[in-house]
């Protein structure tokens, strides 16, 4: 299996092979923000614990800590399974690497070899064979700039703000995409910007209906 990637148009010097194998930073994770499946179960949980109608700002609060809370637990696996993958580090075969731009796919550096551009200073190439019996090159030991050797750009992810500087910068947007998702959702009823699960009516009778309602009116 061969893995494709896209080149990176700032690495004039490398050779193409290399422009190819070495993914793109990550945009802010919360500029690409999409509501998930994950997202849509989460709350649907969040409102069956709580049985009592929630309104749509504190929804999209609780979706923004369990992803802050997610990706908190993500960076932590980085350090206790593999090292994340910056060009300008060097590797040892044997070694376990994730490439956080690959959706945290983990592989084995299974060889190293010199660079072979001599327009540019000595650099290292790697193979790493990936869990899943693909195999690709990448560089190591390379140290002009690139976006993956910027500590913090290369692991931009939901955690690099708290849950209130999210909420504050993205919160709007976040809000419509979360009202667009649900409103598609069978199973979740909004009325007056609040939620309820469609589940906790259906033994109801048409009285009870109106007085469930009534509640979300004046909750």
């Amino acid at each position: 299996m061969t893995r494709h990637f896209v080149a990176n148009k700032n690495l004039s010097g490398l050779p193409n092979f290399l422009k190819d194998s070495m993914p793109s930073a990550n945009e802010n994770y919360w500029d690409s923000f999409k509501v998930t499946t994950a997202d849509v179960e989460r709350l649907y949980g969040f409102i069956l614990e709580k049985a009592e109608p929630i309104t749509t700002a504190d929804l999209v609060r609780q979706l923004i800590e369990a992803r802050v809370r997610e990706e908190e637990e993500r960076r932590a696996r980085y350090s206790q399974t593999a090292t994340l993958y910056q060009p300008k580090l060097e590797y040892e075969i044997g070694q376990r690497v994730i490439f956080s731009e690959l959706d945290d796919a983990q592989g084995v550096v299974n060889a190293i070899r010199p660079g072979d551009n001599p327009r540019l200073d000595p650099f290292q190439v790697i193979t790493v064979r990936f869990d899943d019996g693909a195999t690709r090159e990448f560089a190591a030991a390379y140290a002009l700039p690139h976006p993956l050797n910027e500590d913090r750009a290369s692991t931009a992810g939901a955690s690099d703000l708290s849950p209130d500087d999210v909420v504050r910068e993205y919160g709007d947007e976040i809000q419509e995409l979360l009202i667009e998702q649900l409103l598609a959702e069978k199973d979740f009823i909004e009325q007056n910007d609040r939620w309820l699960l469609r589940g906790l009516l259906v033994n109801m009778n048409e009285g009870y209906l109106n007085i469930a309602e009534a509640a979300i009116e004046q909750a």
